[in-house]
């Protein structure tokens, strides 16, 4: 489409927008999986429920692929009743958007062999709009986001899908060829072919009791192999690794403080290079990417019609690395001093009230910790004397390494931290990694 269209018409943008929206027991992945799981018990199946996880794509009738396993979930963990605002944060730390099959009431409802990535056409205005209509009691809609050039997604397979059948809507059963091609599929007879059954989207509209989502004007983009490396987007992920194809971002949150918020989070997972879990930054994407704010937008002249393309550089943030002085760096060497003093005298101190004795359960390395991003944090990762790994927290070594009781450890630690913050005038904590 050409862009004077987007310009001229306020229902057309050339961006797209994946949804974040809040986790409940209803919606949670792990309690769909457990709801199937005791099923397949009472039927007289053996689960071990360690195992269980849903598959990103299929390659053949019965034949489920799941791209990670489930430990992958551990190196940022979500529970049942996370805000929309921690999933986001959760998306970001991936660098990816993970797929699904859309589950409404334990139901998929993405249709074939390939899980996808939801996605709306609504411009930003009208998202806003529906999102504060339909807040109250909803677990599908928030203020939370991320969007995309149209043009990037469309490149990368991503599809506007298909609002019902020319026939009847009819599914497979055991003995159709597309039966166990996927959670859920259309019979062959409904003529969508097996590729293309992602994009359909059941729709009744009648005159008494209709099923319309129309109106979400909804993309999707199928997961149908390993190719990305990773199941789901790789939007933040190193493009020489993950064959990453997006150069243009968003990401929308409801709050001035959210925006900061996951500018730090940028600035950690700069720092990090990549997860806990080896899985690298595409840092060049990191200092690209903006974070708006509905807050900051709603000072906008023509809020009321805004679109993703109105957006100026005085609405949308960007990652910017802190600069160090001189100073900076002079006030980090003397409190490395002072911490390296209080940590010794302190040692002996809690030596003589635990009874010369520091190992014994539980046995932890303790940490010096700060989750600020400031001149100061920066300037110790230049130095070598901190480090941190897409999480939030930023570890700094102050050659006294120690691994003991947590309890006696915590007491010292604790100690050198009230004192670091003092000095430097940004708080440090005490932090204990079980061994």
């Amino acid at each position: 489409m050409a862009d004077w269209q987007h310009q001229t018409r306020i229902d057309l943008s050339s961006w797209i927008i994946h949804f974040v929206h809040e986790r409940t027991p209803e919606t949670s992945f792990e309690v769909q999986l457990n709801e199937m799981a005791e099923e397949a018990e009472l039927n007289g199946c053996t689960i071990d429920r360690s195992e269980l996880q849903f598959p990103d794509y299929y390659t053949a009738p019965n034949n489920p692929i799941s791209i990670f396993d489930q430990s992958f979930n551990d190196d940022w963990e979500l529970d049942n009743n996370a805000t929309a605002f921690e999933v986001i944060q959760r998306i970001i730390h991936d660098g990816f958007i993970r797929s699904g099959w859309s589950f409404r009431n334990t139901v998929p409802t993405v249709y074939g062999p390939y899980s996808a990535i939801c996605f709306t056409e609504m411009p930003l205005y009208a998202l806003i709009d529906y999102a504060n209509k339909r807040q109250s009691g909803s677990k599908f809609v928030g203020k939370y986001g991320i969007a995309f050039k149209k043009n990037e997604l469309f490149m990368a397979g991503a599809r506007n899908v298909i609002y019902g059948l020319s026939g009847q809507h009819k599914e497979s059963e055991e003995g159709d060829a597309y039966w166990g091609y996927g959670l859920r599929t259309l019979d062959s007879s409904c003529g969508l072919g097996i590729n293309e059954q992602f994009r359909y989207v059941y729709t009744k509209l009648s005159h008494d009791k209709s099923i319309d989502w129309t109106f979400e004007r909804e993309w999707r983009l199928p997961i149908k192999d390993d190719h990305w490396g990773v199941p789901g987007l790789p939007f933040l992920l190193d493009r020489s690794i993950y064959n990453n194809p997006i150069k243009d971002a968003f990401v929308i949150v409801e709050t001035d403080e959210e925006k900061d918020i996951i500018l730090e989070q940028l600035a950690n997972m700069y720092n990090s290079k990549a997860t806990n879990y080896g899985y690298e930054y595409d840092l060049e994407m990191l200092l690209r990417i903006g974070v708006v704010s509905i807050e900051e937008l709603s000072k906008h002249d023509s809020f009321a019609q805004i679109k993703i393309d109105d957006i100026t550089k005085t609405h949308f943030s960007k990652l910017k690395l802190k600069d160090v002085n001189d100073e900076v760096y002079s006030n980090i060497d003397k409190a490395l001093e002072i911490a390296g003093s209080v940590f010794d005298t302190e040692y002996e101190k809690q030596l003589v009230n635990y009874g010369g004795d520091t190992y014994f359960y539980p046995i932890s390395h303790m940490k010096l910790c700060t989750d600020d991003y400031t001149e100061i944090t920066q300037g110790m990762m230049n130095k070598g004397i901190a480090c941190c790994f897409g999480e939030g927290r930023y570890y700094i070594e102050i050659n006294r390494p120690f691994t003991g009781n947590e309890c006696f450890g915590y007491d010292v630690m604790r100690v050198v931290a009230d004192t670091i913050s003092d000095f430097l005038g940004q708080k440090f904590y005490a932090f204990a990694i079980p061994d």
